[in-house]
C-alpha cells in the first residue's frame, strides 16, 4: 500500500468542496492509501482545523473533529530522527 502524508490544506479543501482534495480525503477513509504523520503535523492538523474563519462553513466543525478522530486512530505515527528546513 502506498505511503502518503498529505499537507492541511489538502484536509481543509477536501472538507469545505468538491475536486481533486475532497477525492483524495475519500482515498484515505477507503483506505486506498496509507496515511503517515508525526506528532508534529498531527498537531498541525489540529491547529488549523480549528481555526474560527473555517466555521462559516455548514458542519466544517463536525467534519473536522470526524476527521482528526479518524487520523488520530488509524493513521501511521511516525517520531522523525532530523528535523528538515
Amino acid at each position: 500500500m502506498q505511503k502518503v502524508i498529505l499537507d492541511a490544506n489538502v484536509i481543509v479543501s477536501g472538507l469545505i468542496k468538491k475536486g481533486f482534495p475532497f477525492r483524495i480525503l475519500n482515498l484515505y477513509f477507503e483506505r486506498e492509501f496509507e496515511l503517515c504523520l508525526s506528532e508534529n503535523l498531527m498537531n498541525e492538523y489540529i491547529e488549523v482545523l480549528n481555526r474560527d474563519k473555517f466555521s462559516r462553513f455548514q458542519d466544517f466543525r463536525a467534519k473536522a473533529d470526524t476527521v482528526i478522530s479518524d487520523i488520530n486512530t488509524t493513521a501511521s505515527h511516525y517520531s522523525p530522527k532530523k528535523k528538515v528546513k
